[in-house]
C-alpha cells in the first residue's frame, strides 16, 4: 500500500512540487491507517494482481461546521492505479465502490481534489460525472512577487497607484 500511496504522490509532485511527501510520511500514513482503516467513516481498498498491489482507493466521510446546511460529504483521498495496468476498468470499479459506500453511509455526494494540470484524471472524473465546483488558487510569497500585475488594459492605473482607487482628476489641467 505504501508503494501505491507513494506512486500517487510522486506523480502529483511531478505536476506540483508542493505535493511532495514529508520525510516521515510513512509514519503518518501508518497512524492514519490504524485510526481509519475501514472504520465507520472511512474505506481503504487495495486491488491485487497476484502478490502485487496494483490499485488504491482511500475514501473518508467529512462534516463541516454546523454553520453550513450541506455539511456532510464523502471525499476520495486517494485513487491510484499502477501505471502498468492503467486503461482497464479498475479505476471505474473503485469509483463505483466509493459511490456505493457513500450512499450506504448516508452521504449525498463525493468530492475530491485533482491537480489542475492532471488532464488525464480530470477527463476520467468527468466521464464518471464529477463536475468542478471550486478552484483553489495559490499565491507564492517569495521575494520579488509583485502585489499586482499591470498590463495595457489597466488604463489609468500604474505601479504607483492603488489599483482599487481611481486616478485623481486633474481639474482645470489638460490631460
Amino acid at each position: 500500500m505504501r508503494k501505491l500511496f507513494k506512486g500517487l504522490h510522486d506523480f502529483n509532485a511531478s505536476l506540483d512540487p508542493r505535493f511532495s511527501l514529508a520525510e516521515n510520511w510513512e509514519q503518518y500514513l501508518d497512524e492514519h491507517l490504524k485510526r481509519e482503516w475501514n472504520g465507520a467513516r472511512s474505506l481503504t481498498l487495495i486491488a491485487w494482481e497476484g502478490e502485487r498491489p496494483i490499485g488504491l482507493l482511500m475514501l473518508a466521510g467529512y462534516s463541516d461546521s454546523p454553520l453550513f446546511q450541506y455539511r456532510h460529504w464523502a471525499e476520495i483521498l486517494a485513487l491510484f492505479i499502477d501505471p502498468e495496468v492503467r486503461g482497464g476498468m479498475l479505476a471505474l470499479r473503485f469509483v463505483r465502490m466509493a459511490k456505493s459506500w457513500a450512499k450506504d453511509h448516508g452521504y449525498d455526494r463525493i468530492q475530491l481534489y485533482v491537480t489542475a494540470t492532471n488532464e488525464r484524471a480530470k477527463r476520467f472524473y468527468q466521464k464518471c460525472k464529477f463536475e468542478p465546483v471550486q478552484e483553489i488558487w495559490r499565491l507564492e510569497l517569495g521575494d520579488g512577487v509583485p502585489d499586482f500585475v499591470f498590463d495595457e488594459d489597466d488604463g489609468d492605473y500604474g505601479p504607483d497607484n492603488d489599483p482599487l482607487t481611481p486616478k485623481p482628476h486633474n481639474v482645470g489641467e489638460d490631460d
